[in-house]
């Protein structure tokens, strides 16, 4: 099964409320510690196939918690062929 999560800084007051939107939009399992060592060990687990794609790209104007959340992203889809990240949300429509 493939999935699309879009996540788009604008959406998000707190890191928090990212990592949690992120565990629930792709089924984390419950002990899921919505913290950034978490986010990476659940994304390497994944078996289906996920396309992420951050709208914008993280700048130097970006939130530091937005910026690693997309640094912890990339690093995962380096150890994990099955997560795919795109670099904006238009993106998403040539790919698929």
């Amino acid at each position: 099964m493939e999935e699309v999560l879009f996540i788009r800084e604008k959406d998000f007051k707190s890191k928090r409320e990212a990592l949690s939107y992120i565990a629930s939009e792709l089924d984390f399992p419950s002990y899921f510690g919505k913290n950034l060592d978490a986010l990476f060990d659940c994304l390497t687990e994944m078996d289906d196939t996920v396309y992420i794609a951050m709208d914008p790209v993280p700048t130097e104007e970006s939130r530091e918690w937005f910026q690693r959340i997309y640094e912890v992203i990339s690093d995962a889809a380096a150890e994990n062929e099955n997560i795919i990240v795109l670099c904006r949300a238009d993106d998403i429509e040539a790919v698929l």
